[in-house]
């Protein structure tokens, strides 16, 4: 897990939000005490001697082939054998967003590979604390990019919100792990009839914020426009190979998403200044959010497989909900 520095190097990000709220009860406070790999670096030409792109762990999707993961320490990789997927905490506001667990899926087998859910972040008061996130976020694209020999594409820096996203469902070939279905589930005709080809996809972690800063899992649907969240972001590959030609996009996922304040309580927690005006705002979606499918003669099965929605292992490196 690792946190953004502040643009003069002497703290982090993270701390120039309420302590009180963004902080929870088991993570380390200072600065001083981090290890280097929970720290982003700041200068662009270090992120190759912090974090690389690779091979994903052995899957048949191929869609999802790459991967980005802490750069590993020799005598570490050594002992454990295995790769530390690279995730960052965001903070901001909740924008637009869709949590449900088959989030905008259509209903029909078609619409399948391009059902995501999503949410927009918002800076609210927060407007110079959430431009240096963004930045070291689309740093940490950009590097990406780099790595992939291509150069950038997708939503630009000057947009006003981050987007992420992730799939909701996931192509029924290969090895597991998918999400079992639940009777109530196993009732709803549409899901029922595509469970030959598709399954729901592994759900991210929700949460929230208890008085005594213990994080307690949550449903999705606790969450509202103008909440204070604490985001695990990661950045999502995805290769389409078309007339045997490689081509990757890299955009923002998460594997967690924690409500550290409600909206009804920013203001009385946080201050009249921190409300987000952010509601009645239109929901953009750019090419790095949408599959956009295309018609070049392959069969079915292959276009899912294009779209981005293969059967690839994910893994959450860290748990951060706490039985308490």
């Amino acid at each position: 897990m690792a946190f953004i520095q502040r643009a003069d190097g002497l703290g982090l990000i993270r701390d120039l939000f309420p302590k009180d709220i963004v902080r929870n009860q088991n993570e380390v406070e200072a600065f001083e005490e981090m290890d280097s790999s929970m720290i982003k670096p700041l200068k662009f030409d270090r992120l190759f001697d912090w974090a690389i792109v690779t091979s994903a762990v052995p899957s048949t999707d191929r869609t999802r082939a790459m991967q980005c993961v802490l750069k590993p320490m020799p005598h570490i990789f050594a002992e454990t054998n295995s790769l530390q997927r690279l995730t960052v905490r965001i903070f901001g506001f909740l924008g637009k967003h869709n949590l449900t667990p088959m989030g905008n899926w259509n209903r029909t087998l078609r619409g399948a590979p391009k059902a995501i859910m999503y949410f927009e972040l918002e800076p609210g008061a927060y407007q110079h604390e959430f431009v240096e996130q963004r930045v070291q976020l689309e740093e940490l694209r950009r590097m990406a990019y780099k790595y992939l020999g291509q150069g950038m594409s997708g939503r630009s820096e000057k947009d006003k919100a981050l987007f992420f996203q992730r799939r909701v469902l996931r192509k029924a070939t290969g090895v597991p792990p998918w999400t079992p279905l639940e009777p109530s589930e196993l009732y709803d005709n549409d899901l029922a009839a595509i469970t030959s080809k598709w399954r729901l996809d592994v759900s991210p972690t929700f949460g929230r914020r208890s008085s005594s800063g213990s994080l307690r899992a949550c449903s999705p649907l606790t969450f509202s426009v103008g909440d204070f969240v604490d985001v695990t972001a990661v950045l999502d590959i995805i290769t389409i190979t078309k007339d045997g030609h490689p081509k990757s996009r890299v955009h923002f996922g998460f594997t967690s998403l924690i409500q550290l304040c409600a909206a009804d309580r920013v203001e009385t927690a946080m201050g009249a200044t921190a409300v987000p005006d952010i509601e009645g705002r239109e929901i953009t979606m750019h090419e790095s959010a949408l599959v956009l499918e295309e018609d070049d003669g392959s069969s079915g099965d292959e276009k899912d497989d294009a779209a981005g929605n293969g059967n690839g292992r994910r893994h959450n490196i860290e748990c951060l909900l706490h039985a308490d």
